[in-house]
C-alpha cells in the first residue's frame, strides 16, 4: 500500500452502508485516520464522535474510559491509534476491541506509531483492520504502508481493480484469461505496481532488521534510556503522563507552568536536538539509535536554569 489513508479507504470501500450509525475516534487523531471516516459519514448519514483527551496531566484513564463509554449499539466503526501520535498516551485496544464487537461494530487501529516498538498481536487484540506505515518504527522506507485484515474483511473489495489482485496474475501466459475473481485473503487489497523493485526490498530488509533485533528488546532498550530522564522531568515540573497509559518508546512532555514553548524549542534547536512539539507536549521518541549521551543533552537542555 502507498499511504496509511490507502488501507483506511480500503476498509471504508467493505463497511456496511447503513444511516444513523457512529463512528467514534480520538480527539486530535492524525489526519490519515480522521479523513477516510468523515467522507464515509458523509456518503452514508453516519454521525463522527469525537472523544477529547481529558484535561490534566493524567489523562489516559479517563480518555480510555470516555471511549469505552461512547461505545454502544449505534457504533459501526471505532478508529484509533494503539498509541496516540501527539503524546504516546496509550489505549487499552484489546478491551476497546472486545467491547466494540460485542455491538457488532467493526475495530480499526493505526499502528505507525507503536509497530516495531511495542509487541501487539492481531490473534490477541482482534483489530478488524492494523494498518501501519513501513518508514516509522519500522525503519522502512517512504511509499509504502502495510496492513493487517481480520476474517470479516479479507473477502473484500479492493479500491484498485487491477491486473494484479485478480487470481492468477502470477501466471503471465494467462492474463488475457480474465478473471472475475481477486486474490485470496488481504493481498487482493495490493496497490497497483506493488511489485516496487526498489522500496519492497528495503522493506523486506527493515522488517527482517526488526525482528532480529526483537521488539520487546526494542521496547527495552528504549525504557532503559529513558528511566532516569523521566522522574528528573516531572521532578523539574514537566508534566508526563503515568506509566500504565505512556508508550514506552514515546511520551509527551508537557512545559511546567511560567515556561513559554518557544523558549523551548529555540533551546532545543540551538543545540542541534530534534524532537517534535505536537499541540501542548514536547514529543519525545528516542530510538535505537540513540544513546545515554542523547538523552543527557536532551536532559541537559530541558532542565537548563533558563527555564527554571
Amino acid at each position: 500500500m502507498p499511504a496509511v489513508s490507502y488501507g483506511m479507504g480500503t476498509v471504508v470501500n467493505n463497511l456496511p452502508k447503513t444511516p444513523g450509525k457512529e463512528i467514534v475516534i480520538a480527539g486530535e487523531q492524525f489526519p490519515s485516520n480522521v479523513y477516510p471516516w468523515e467522507a464515509f459519514a458523509k456518503r452514508t448519514g453516519n454521525t463522527i464522535v469525537r472523544i477529547p483527551a481529558p484535561n490534566g496531566i493524567e489523562r489516559g484513564a479517563a480518555w480510555n474510559e470516555s471511549i469505552m463509554e461512547a461505545v454502544n449499539e449505534r457504533t459501526v466503526l471505532v478508529a484509533l491509534g494503539s498509541v496516540h501520535w501527539t503524546d504516546g498516551t496509550v489505549f487499552r485496544i484489546k478491551e476497546i476491541s472486545e467491547k466494540v464487537h460485542s455491538f457488532g461494530g467493526y475495530f480499526v487501529i493505526d499502528g505507525t506509531q507503536s509497530v516495531g516498538a511495542m509487541p501487539l498481536n492481531v490473534q490477541d487484540v482482534k483489530p478488524d483492520a492494523l494498518i501501519c506505515a513501513g518508514y516509522k518504527w519500522l525503519m522502512g522506507p517512504y511509499g509504502i504502508s502495510l496492513g493487517y485484515f481480520g476474517p470479516r474483511l479479507t473477502g473484500g473489495i479492493p479500491l484498485e481493480e487491477g491486473w494484479i489482485v485478480r487470481k492468477n496474475s502470477e501466471d503471465f501466459t494467462s492474463l488475457i484469461d480474465y478473471e472475475e475473481d481477486y486474490q485470496p485473503g488481504a493481498k487482493r487489497y495490493d496497490m497497483g505496481q506493488r511489485s516496487n523493485f526498489i522500496t519492497l526490498p528495503m522493506m523486506r530488509e527493515a522488517l527482517m532488521q526488526v525482528k532480529e533485533w526483537g521488539v520487546e528488546n526494542i521496547k527495552a532498550y528504549i525504557q532503559e534510556l529513558t528511566a532516569d530522564l523521566i522522574p528528573e522531568l516531572q521532578d523539574a515540573g514537566y508534566k508526563i503522563e503515568e506509566d500504565e497509559f505512556r508508550a514506552p518508546h514515546m511520551f509527551g512532555a508537557r512545559i511546567p507552568d511560567g515556561v513559554e514553548m518557544r523558549s523551548v524549542r529555540d533551546s532545543l534547536h540551538h543545540e542541534n536536538i530534534h524532537v517534535s512539539v505536537r499541540g501542548s507536549a514536547i514529543r519525545i521518541s528516542p530510538n535505537v539509535y540513540n544513546n545515554a549521551s542523547d538523552i543527557e543533552a536532551l536532559k541537559g537542555c530541558l532542565l537548563s536554569h533558563k527555564f527554571a
